[in-house]
């Protein structure tokens, strides 16, 4: 499958979510039931248990380093982000007290923005803002950069045309994205470049492009302010996809979501490693923790590596849902 199908079957998703929650809405108290529901308001009202997900899920006050090679355990839906329309591709400042992610809660797919004191709290459902009216092309798959202040994110404008990476920063965080430009030197002209996700240093972006004919990874690292210079990230020759990267801080871990072989159903979570971060990339494992029957994508991993948010589906109707899962400590 290409990467325009992948960016485009998302979109499609968001775009024919029917139902509409007012930003102040406040999710409804959670019950313990057998099947996954959705409350009137808008809110989970039950777990999903197919999946074995508690309801909600926030981050647990800091108690130390969680140990790197422990599951993802305990994880659920990430509490302040639970609506009757799709979330997705979330994103995180440095910080985690910055959520990006693209949703259907006011009608057609589009980027907004939630903030909160620190990350030992949930995300106010009142606090959503869209920083990013940069067109009348909404933009999709935002990802931050460390300060907050920067941005790449996904452009296209109908599966006809290819999607390109677009670069955007403002002044200061009380205050709007400027109009974006497009990363020239990353971007290939009939091939689609998406999933951006921007190192925790800034100084390196990685994408998803199609441009040998399987989506693979590529990186661009930062010259003089700019991203240039395209490499593929895994084997690029491979016929296996390989999408949605999410680099760990010390640039040793790269989690992606793919369908290869093993996989429980749809596209799984996998991991790599490296021995240092100039090293190559080995062999992936799938991290059987997160695994699902159906579609699961990665999208941000906290600087100490115990805290992953990422996107799957929930519910009869296969809503597109963000959720948090920590490490065991």
């Amino acid at each position: 499958m290409s990467s325009r199908a992948l960016v485009f079957g998302l979109a499609s998703a968001l775009a024919g979510a029917s139902a509409a929650v007012a930003c102040g809405d406040e999710p409804a108290t959670t019950q313990k039931t057998t099947d996954p529901t959705i409350g009137d308001d808008g809110g989970i009202v039950s777990r999903d248990d197919a999946a074995g997900l508690p309801d909600v899920r926030q981050p647990d006050p800091p108690l130390g380093p969680c140990t790197p090679d422990r599951p993802f355990m305990p994880k659920g839906l990430l509490e302040g982000a639970r609506f009757v329309a799709d979330q997705a591709w979330p994103k995180l400042s440095r910080d985690e007290t910055v959520l990006v992610f693209t949703s259907t809660r006011l009608g057609p797919a589009n980027v907004y923005m939630s903030t909160r004191e620190s990350a030992a709290v949930p995300f106010p459902t009142g606090s959503l803002r869209n920083d990013f009216d940069l067109g009348a092309t909404p933009p999709a798959q935002v990802a931050l950069g460390p300060d907050g202040l920067s941005a790449v994110f996904t452009r296209t404008t109908s599966p006809a045309t290819d999607s390109d990476l677009m670069f955007t920063k403002r002044d200061n965080a009380e205050v709007g994205f400027e109009p974006a430009t497009a990363l020239s030197d990353v971007n290939e002209v009939g091939k689609d470049e998406s999933m951006p996700f921007v190192s925790l240093d800034g100084a390196t972006l990685y994408f998803v492009s199609n441009r040998t004919g399987t989506p693979q990874i590529y990186a661009a690292d930062k010259v003089s302010g700019k991203f240039t210079g395209r490499r593929a990230v895994l084997d690029a020759a491979s016929a296996e996809e390989a999408v949605s990267p999410v680099l760990s801080a010390d640039g040793l871990l790269l989690f992606f979501s793919a369908n290869r072989v093993g996989t429980t159903g749809g596209r799984d979570i996998f991991v790599a490693s490296r021995p240092t971060a100039q090293s190559p990339f080995g062999a992936a494992t799938r991290v059987v923790e997160l695994s699902t029957t159906r579609d699961d994508y990665p999208g941000w991993l906290s600087p100490d590596g115990c805290r992953l948010y990422y996107h799957a589906k929930i519910g009869a109707e296969g809503r597109w849902a963000v959720y948090l899962a920590e490490r065991v400590r």
